[in-house]
């Protein structure tokens, strides 16, 4: 089928040659002034300069064909992009959950490091899935504007996608804890990753980030953490106690001052942070899992189970989850 547009102003023909293996579209253009216009391009021009109402769906439609067959090129703009983003969003969650599973009291820059990662993390992996939907369901690219309308509310970006793709999971209701965590990246996202230098300057709304945190692992703690003191870590706890002065505090800005609360506060510590990650890892596989199913719907590049090895994997029993300390290695 050839379409010819025939303007005072302008010539160019769409050409779709359909074969037995393939459908594609050729374009020529007639006019200087429009060279190096894709069709994309063309086709937001061409209803102002033609007027040809009565054609217009017919390249919309073969514009949309052109578009999703971009997305079976690996060497096409399209998919060099979303490999950059899919990356961009996997490297954030390997270092986030890293950077989480290492923190402590004794070390909270880990924290703010985990919690900048995870929420980028989160939040790309989301609009990945609306992207690849939006593909789905129009056979075309979403405009850059319904996605910025999201902004970094995750909440709000995580109901959107569950309720479309999801609509009869109960993910959240499942544990408690699923949707506190969600809104904790989200506030983080949001505005509460500036509340040190807010409150030092006076503007002061929101609460610290930490002793957010410090709820959720307060609920961890009592729901799963059990410790037993040896008789060489008693022995320890009584050598600091006599000899050692502290200077710490904990997550919620507790003072940590004789060696009894610092190595019970450190036992705890490991088995908090390993059960932080299991629910984080949840919550990640969880989205990762509906990004792959929607994407397997179309033939579309790149394979994003290849980012994600350590999600959607048998292998990674909560056992193994909580123990695993870097998450940049398989």
């Amino acid at each position: 089928m050839r379409l010819i547009f025939n303007s005072k102003r302008f010539i160019f023909k769409l050409n779709l040659i359909t074969t037995d293996n393939e459908t594609q579209i050729r374009y020529i253009s007639h006019n200087q002034r429009f060279n190096g216009y894709s069709p994309l391009g063309l086709m937001q021009i061409y209803p102002q300069l033609c007027g040809y109402t009565d054609v217009n769906a017919k390249v919309e439609k073969m514009l949309r064909i052109w578009q999703m067959k971009e997305l079976t090129d690996i060497n096409s703009k399209e998919v060099i992009l979303l490999i950059k983003e899919t990356g961009l969003a996997a490297t954030s969650i390997e270092q986030g959950l890293t950077a989480l599973r290492k923190a402590n009291f004794g070390n909270k820059k880990l924290y703010y490091q985990s919690f900048f990662l995870l929420s980028i993390g989160i939040e790309r992996i989301l609009k990945l899935t609306i992207i690849v939907n939006h593909l789905v369901q129009k056979d075309k690219l979403p405009q850059n504007s319904e996605l910025k309308s999201y902004g970094h509310n995750l909440e709000e970006l995580f109901l959107k996608v569950t309720s479309e793709l999801k609509p009869n999971d109960n993910f959240l209701q499942s544990d408690k804890l699923y949707l506190p965590i969600i809104q904790f990246m989200s506030d983080f996202a949001n505005g509460s990753r500036y509340y040190n230098l807010d409150t030092l300057s006076g503007k002061n709304k929101g609460a610290d980030p930490l002793h957010e945190w410090h709820k959720i692992q307060t609920y961890i703690k009592s729901k799963h953490c059990k410790i037993r003191l040896s008789p060489l870590e008693l022995a320890i706890i009584e050598s600091l106690n006599s000899n050692a002065i502290f200077s710490l505090r904990d997550e919620s800005d507790k003072a940590i001052i004789t060696g009894t609360e610092y190595v019970i506060e450190g036992k705890f510590a490991d088995q908090i942070q390993g059960y932080s990650v299991l629910y984080l890892y949840k919550i990640i596989d969880y989205i990762i899992g509906i990004l792959i199913d929607c994407s397997s719907q179309i033939r579309m590049l790149p394979y994003f189970d290849d980012f994600f090895r350590l999600f959607q994997n048998p292998s990674m029993t909560e056992i193994a989850v909580r123990r695993k300390k870097d998450w940049n290695k398989l």
